[in-house]
């Protein structure tokens, strides 16, 4: 699992099907990764699962497994990239096919969220 991937994150800025999200629910949500498992929390639910990075393509892929929780036996498929310090990931959460660029659009389940390394 790559090093840079590793940590406990905080969305600041997200968009579901083109619409953005609203700052309340970006501040209580937490992700974090350690070693091949992820944990999201978000308003008192939570999210659990395993996630495996692929860094053989460009943009670098990424499939979420979850266990526990609101994801809890589904597959979602996605697309991250690094800019400066922060963490891009483009989620296809209807569990389809991997999106093919970091945006939404209205007659998508795509998801964009863009994370920030907590302090």
């Amino acid at each position: 699992m790559m090093k840079s991937i590793q940590g406990t994150w905080v969305p600041v800025e997200a968009e579901l099907a083109g619409i953005g999200m609203l700052d309340e629910k970006l501040d209580s949500t937490i992700l974090t990764i350690r070693d091949d498992c992820y944990a999201v929390s978000s308003g008192g639910m939570s999210d659990i699962g395993k996630i495996s990075i692929g860094t053989e393509r460009n943009p670098m892929t990424m499939n979420i497994t979850g266990t526990e929780g609101a994801n809890a036996d589904k597959i979602i498929r996605a697309i991250f990239k690094f800019e400066q310090e922060d963490l891009i990931v483009c989620y296809n959460l209807n569990g389809g096919d991997r999106p093919l660029e970091f945006s939404t659009h209205q007659s998508t389940f795509q998801c964009l969220v863009r994370y920030r390394r907590a302090l």
